[in-house]
């Protein structure tokens, strides 16, 4: 009896060790496993059903009762991630798109952009907000009307398959968006925010309010981008230059509208609608005597060229550029709201002086939205158009730093420059990179050089 005993232990610890094994083996591959389902109707077909207004269940449907059972397939286009949805998420198929409304927090987890999935829809409900078509999972009455809410089985109904990424956005322009495209990825081109909308926040990260950007093409059609105030770049500016736009279109009540899923999908680093970059510089500068700057001559938002000066884009999208806030222009160079991700260095070089003549500079820096020491001031006297090929000395002068207020004004004070001598120019540098912790705002005002 002995000896039996210990035989079962024997093989039930054999048959246990056995079992660990296979379960690990069994793991599915990161990539997902195909479940082996067939979709029974398209996205565009299963949406075909639903009447504006109407909860339909769908089992009810007479010519849906005909399949054995109700299935759709798709890739998801957009997920919860980044907060600009909200216990949903929407799937594509070559058809059309469609929301799905399930009862999952942080479901991005499971149902990630780019996963293929199923959907089983026995059970399931469907109906519009606002004109846009939704998937839900039971109805139930609110204020003496009927209502749908979210499915609460996902696990059971949603079969993940394998992660194939997200389909090519078809290519749009703002007046060929039309029904077809409703919860389908787009992209547009050559597309910027309005003046009004530009360098703002995408939504209010106060009082967490979802707001509406207006976009613009360059026949000054619009339309809107919509941002949750929950969402994770809520918070972030609005580029200001003219690019492209990837996201989910949308309408409410039959105007257009377009959800971004992340700040990647937007990409405006090229100068706006009808701007030209300022002229470049052809030779030597010119020599001033002495110099007076408060930049009241340009417009606000003016890429910047003074007479004499030059304005150099080493890297990156951005100029240094007049720029208004409290009614004063000023120039500034920032980084701050540029999604390329492309490191920036821009120049603000003077005209040339002759500093065999004792010469000082005096100036005002600002910072805004403090990340990093992005400003510096340098002197050269090899300088011809090109900051890369100069050779510069760097110039110990107090600028806007870490522990001044924001847009305070911070004078250098005279600086002495007599210990230098030739002909020379200054050069305001500015390096940063957005959104990498690198995108402070410096700006620069009433700018002075004089003899001593």
């Amino acid at each position: 009896m002995k000896q039996f005993f210990q035989i079962s232990i024997l093989a039930l610890t054999i048959s246990f060790l056995s079992s660990c094994v296979d379960q690990t083996f069994d793991l599915p591959p990161i990539d997902g496993v195909d479940p082996g389902l067939e979709a029974t109707l398209t996205i565009a077909e299963l949406k075909s059903y639903h009447f504006l207004g109407n909860i339909e269940e769908l089992d009810a449907i007479d010519d849906l009762q005909a399949l054995d059972e109700i299935i759709i397939k798709g890739t998801i286009v957009a997920d919860d991630r980044s907060g600009n949805w909200f216990r949903s998420f929407i799937l594509q198929d070559e058809t059309g798109g469609i929301e799905i409304n399930h009862s999952e927090a942080n479901a991005y987890v499971f149902y990630a952009i780019g996963r293929e999935v199923y959907i089983r829809c026995n059970g399931l409900f469907m109906t519009d907000d606002s004109g846009i078509i939704q998937l839900g999972g039971y109805t139930y009455n609110q204020n003496g009307g009927l209502r749908m809410g979210a499915i609460t089985d996902a696990y059971r109904r949603i079969e993940l398959s394998t992660k194939v990424g997200e389909p090519e956005p078809k290519l749009k322009t703002i007046n060929s968006l039309g029904f077809n495209d409703i919860n389908t990825l787009v992209k547009i081109e050559d597309i910027q925010f309005t003046n009004g909308d530009a360098n703002q926040t995408y939504a209010d990260i106060v009082g967490f309010r979802t707001l509406n950007r207006e976009l613009e093409d360059c026949n000054g059609t619009n339309i809107v981008v919509r941002s949750s105030g929950f969402a994770e770049f809520a918070g972030e500016l609005t580029p200001e230059g003219k690019g492209s736009i990837t996201a989910i279109y949308s309408e409410f009540n039959g105007s257009g509208q377009l959800f971004i899923r992340e700040l990647t999908d937007v990409v405006m680093d090229e100068l706006r609608c009808g701007e030209e970059p300022p002229e470049p510089c052809t030779g030597t500068p010119p020599v001033f005597e002495e110099l007076e700057m408060d930049f009241e001559q340009f417009a606000d938002d003016e890429d910047i060229m003074p007479d004499g000066w030059t304005n150099q884009r080493v890297s990156g999208s951005r100029f240094w550029r007049a720029t208004e806030f409290d009614g004063n222009l000023y120039a500034q160079a920032t980084a701050f709201g540029d999604n390329s991700g492309d490191p920036m260095e821009a120049w603000l070089v003077t005209p040339a002086f002759d500093f065999s003549i004792p010469k000082m500079i005096s100036f005002e820096s600002a910072k805004a939205f403090w990340d990093h020491s992005g400003l510096s001031v340098w002197i050269s006297f090899d300088f011809e158009c090109d900051a890369v090929e100069a050779t510069w000395e760097q110039l110990n002068i107090p600028l806007a730093s870490e522990n001044d207020a924001d847009h305070a004004w911070i004078p250098t004070g005279e600086v002495d420059l007599s210990a230098y001598s030739g002909t020379g120019v200054i050069g305001f540098r500015y390096i940063g990179q957005g959104p990498e912790d690198m995108a402070t705002s410096f700006r620069l005002d009433n700018i002075i050089v004089e003899d001593l």
